[in-house]
């Protein structure tokens, strides 16, 4: 198993949106992390790749922004033994832009 943990900043999500941005998250098997703010989690099976990981996060968070509204994700990731990555998702013309660091 690769693990895959997500450290989000919603900024400036209101209730409303985090709770839409949540359940797209959670319909995609993501896993909130109990006592800690906006700590996700996602086991994938081994022939998952650094690369194909990074483009389901994209996918999720691409999806789970445009559902709730916010124009802007901010992130940092950590992905089997890996050193944390971070990134931002951010609303452009035509759809989102998501980057890693």
């Amino acid at each position: 198993m690769t693990y895959c943990m997500l450290s989000l900043d919603l900024a400036n999500a209101d209730d409303d949106q985090r709770t839409r941005f949540y359940a797209v998250l959670e319909a995609d098997e993501w896993e909130k992390l109990e006592n800690v703010d906006t700590v996700w989690q996602k086991r994938f099976n081994d022939t998952f790749i650094r690369p194909s990981i990074q483009r389901r996060i994209i996918t999720a968070l691409e999806s789970a922004a445009d559902s709730a509204r916010i124009r802007l994700v901010t992130f940092a990731a950590q992905i089997g033994n890996n050193p944390a990555s971070t990134g931002r998702t951010v609303k452009v013309a035509g759809g989102f832009e998501t980057s890693f660091n």
